[in-house]
């Protein structure tokens, strides 16, 4: 019996993806006479939620609606994922807008937007050029930017001298977003400066409120949350009043703080409650919006959580605080020895 051809190797393969992606050994695709299919094989199966669908989403389907795009190649590629293929290939030459129209003109969905993000994490283009492939990103888009961010801060944020260039990534996610979804921006744009503080926190080795000057005022929570977690770990006070204090200390440029670790971004708490509006804090822990009054001992609670050294007694002053008193419910305190 003849071999199959390349051709046709690449068809069955990615019929069988297409059905089963995630039980199918390596040997599956290491078995393939022909190497340009193995690897294009072994690069598919190292992303299972694009095949992770039924046959009927593998069909043609209609490209959104996105005020943005790609001009589609009028050719047809041939099979299912080729232009998926060939733009990855673009993008190891550094051809970012050329691999953008082969991404446009992949006809499935999940594999057009994966496209589009494999683009975005490679990009060596400007931040605002580079958004436009996140943006188009889709399913995607969330982790996309989440990437994108991390990259771009790690790259332009290197000292004091940078506030400049992340206030310039800030105005630029400000006038891409500001028509489309100005709610999606702003949580963007908190990524931004959450992330932006973690580096600086990360590089500098003491800390004080001249970093208020630097972040824009309605991005102060993300510096409120750097400190309080500083000073849960520094200090061991008897009331959350007093960490409050401490914490208005720093704030208020009365006293700075030696950095002792990297801040913590993990999310304190993980129940969501309808009709609450929520706000980002580091770019991904997520946290309700208070009044003024309880901003900070909303942030001291989350730090001395974070900390491990949030005790019953320290909990229980929130009970008669109302805009507070739930976390009394949702929080697990740590037991004293």
């Amino acid at each position: 019996m003849p071999l199959l051809t390349s051709l046709e190797q690449q068809v069955i393969m990615q019929d069988i993806l297409s059905e089963q992606p995630t039980w199918l050994p390596r040997e599956f695709c290491d078995s393939l006479s022909d190497t340009s299919v193995t690897e294009s094989c072994l690069r598919l199966m190292s992303r299972p939620h694009l095949w992770a669908v039924t046959k009927k989403s593998l069909t043609l389907l209609t490209p959104q609606p996105l005020d943005v795009q790609f001009e589609q190649r009028r050719e047809d590629c041939g099979t299912v994922g080729c232009w998926y293929e060939q733009a990855l290939l673009q993008v190891e030459k550094n051809q970012f807008p050329f691999a953008g129209e082969l991404c446009a003109s992949e006809p499935v969905q999940t594999l057009r937007e994966e496209c589009f993000f494999g683009i975005a994490e490679k990009t060596t283009l400007e931040f605002d050029d580079s958004q436009v492939f996140c943006y188009l990103a889709g399913t995607y888009r969330s982790n996309c930017y989440e990437h994108l961010i991390e990259t771009f801060v790690k790259k332009e944020f290197q000292g004091e001298n940078d506030w400049g260039r992340i206030r310039a990534i800030d105005q630029q996610l400000v006038q891409f977003w500001k028509e489309r979804d100005a709610k999606f921006g702003y949580i963007l744009r908190s990524r931004l400066w959450g992330e932006t503080i973690r580096v600086y926190v990360a590089r500098t080795p003491t800390i004080g409120s001249a970093i208020l000057r630097q972040v824009p005022e309605e991005h102060h929570i993300q510096v409120i949350a750097a400190f309080a977690q500083l000073v849960a770990r520094k200090y061991t006070k008897s009331s959350l009043q007093g960490y409050v204090e401490q914490l208005d200390l720093v704030l208020n440029g009365l006293e700075n703080l030696a950095v002792q670790g990297q801040l913590s971004n993990r999310n304190y708490r993980q129940k969501l409650r309808e009709g609450v509006e929520y706000q980002y804090v580091f770019g991904k822990s997520i946290r309700p919006v208070f009044s003024d009054e309880n901003e900070k001992i909303a942030a001291v609670v989350e730090a001395l959580y974070l900390e491990k050294k949030l005790d019953r007694e320290l909990l229980n002053e929130l009970v008669t605080n109302q805009e507070l008193s739930f976390l009394c419910n949702e929080l697990a305190p740590v037991e004293k020895r």
